[in-house]
């Protein structure tokens, strides 16, 4: 991740080519949608893939989420990053959850270092939703990302840069 500018109260972040493993879970509120989909992933990365072997996982760990009408939905694609090393990673045994590869993709960014609960989480992305509105960002308003780097709330809200 390199850091670009800083945009008054947001960052514009270029996010390198990087591989995860992901599942798409339906859950009433983030943090059930987080609990299920983490529970499923460290099981692919704890031998639960074609070759029985442990993958090596690094930090963010996160989900994307969806809006509509300014709500977010209760559909969620809970992730993990695989570590650069890892070339090839075996193929996950539970059809629910798929291997990925990203290209290069430029985000507009928001970090805090508090916990919330899913309501300010919400708060949260709204907010930076309508900051980048109100700055006329060029930016795809339909899913935006929320990736955590620690326990203690250290996480990153963000929307992808379109244009």
């Amino acid at each position: 991740m390199e850091w670009d500018y800083l945009l008054e109260n947001y960052i514009e972040n270029e996010f390198e080519e990087r591989k995860w493993v992901q599942t798409e879970v339906n859950a009433t509120d983030i943090e059930s949608a987080l609990a299920i989909g983490l529970e499923k992933l460290f099981s692919y990365a704890r031998c639960g893939n074609v070759a029985g072997t442990v993958v090596p996982l690094t930090a963010p760990w996160g989900f994307v989420g969806y809006l509509e009408n300014g709500k977010i939905q209760q559909r969620f694609s809970v992730y993990l990053l695989i570590v650069p090393e890892v070339n090839n990673p075996p193929e996950p045994t539970d059809p629910t959850v798929t291997l990925q590869t990203g290209p290069r993709v430029w985000y507009y960014t928001r970090v805090f270092d508090t916990n919330v609960d899913d309501q300010q989480t919400e708060e949260r992305v709204i907010r930076l939703l309508k900051d980048l509105e109100q700055d006329n960002r060029p930016f795809n308003s339909t899913f935006f990302g929320i990736a955590y780097f620690t326990t203690h709330g250290l996480m990153e809200i963000g929307f992808m840069k379109t244009g």
